[in-house]
């Protein structure tokens, strides 16, 4: 009974709470604490968020405006791929450091590149730097011997990472045919127990793949069939080899088993009678014959009763 009106007690008090400071602001009183942290969570990223995003616009509006000389200082201490990573950054920048004749001069003075004097144009600077840095004439995939696998899929791969649309059209187009065949040998030839081969080998499709638009789906089709029959050849006669190891370890174990020498058994005790065996009795019998000779004998004339 005690407890029945302790609880219409407790309820009557809830209902009171609810009645004076609404439900809503109970709530948010009981279980407001998570969602508001999680609430300034959210804000504090939103927050970093467009300060990361001011401080890349004021940085980008802030390169573009430097002059030519200042920019190809900058990208004389940029590697290639950094730079392209700043360029992708605005768009306006990507216009102003591709468009900077200075940029593609300091490039191709660290790359050992020569540029004629006359080139003024900054596409034609660029186009001349990124076709010697990725070798797209071709010259160096000619030169390497059919055998070196490695070197044609390293080589194959740079080429296809610096191609662009402008390759493929123009009076002197990149070879894609000869990119294609020279892989196709390669990853049909290669050891895949080789890390390094095998690496470039996966390297060189990543890049044919994302090249695929322009090497075709028939030739990208014969790249992926070669290189997944060598993987898939590889790892079918490893698993053969090692069965067939487990299968010669087990035959030879059983055949040291049946060829070893088995001890032998112990007289058994029911056979076991305690005496001598034959050789012994014999041995004992002569050897009372000899005892019986060696004794005195006694005569018929000896002294006696009379």
């Amino acid at each position: 009974m005690f407890i029945i009106i302790l609880a219409q007690i407790v309820v009557l008090l809830v209902a009171s709470l609810i009645a004076a400071v609404g439900w809503e602001k109970l709530v948010n009183c009981t279980f407001g604490s998570a969602a508001s942290n999680k609430n300034e969570e959210k804000s504090k990223l939103a927050k970093r968020r467009r300060h990361s995003i001011s401080l890349n616009c004021t940085f980008s509006r802030g390169l573009s405006s430097l002059p030519a000389n200042i920019l190809g200082e900058l990208a004389s201490m940029l590697r290639l791929d950094e730079l392209a990573s700043l360029s992708t950054t605005q768009c306006f920048v990507k216009d102003r450091l591709w468009e900077c004749p200075d940029v593609w001069h300091r490039v191709a003075a660290r790359s050992g590149i020569a540029i004629s004097s006359s080139t003024i144009a900054a596409g034609e600077i660029r186009r001349t730097c990124r076709h010697a840095i990725f070798h797209l004439d071709g010259a160096l995939l000619k030169s390497i011997g059919p055998r070196c696998a490695l070197q044609v899929l390293e080589t194959g791969k740079k080429m296809l990472q610096g191609l662009s649309p402008e390759d493929l059209e123009g009076a002197r187009p990149v070879d894609l045919k000869q990119i294609v065949a020279r892989a196709e040998r390669a990853l049909g030839d290669f050891d895949p127990e080789d890390p390094k081969l095998a690496a470039a080998a996966a390297t060189f499709i990543e890049a044919a793949q994302n090249a695929s638009l322009w090497i075709g789906e028939s030739s990208m089709e014969i790249l992926e069939h070669n290189y997944r029959s060598t993987m898939q050849l590889h790892e079918l006669m490893t698993t053969a080899m090692e069965t067939d190891l487990h299968n010669q370890l087990s035959q030879m174990e059983q055949t040291l088993l049946e060829d070893t020498p088995r001890r032998p058994r112990p007289p058994s005790k029911a056979y076991d009678c305690g005496g001598p065996g034959p050789l012994e009795r014999r041995r004992l019998k002569r050897k009372e014959a000899e005892l019986h000779k060696q004794e005195p004998k006694v005569g018929a004339t000896g002294s006696g009763w009379s």
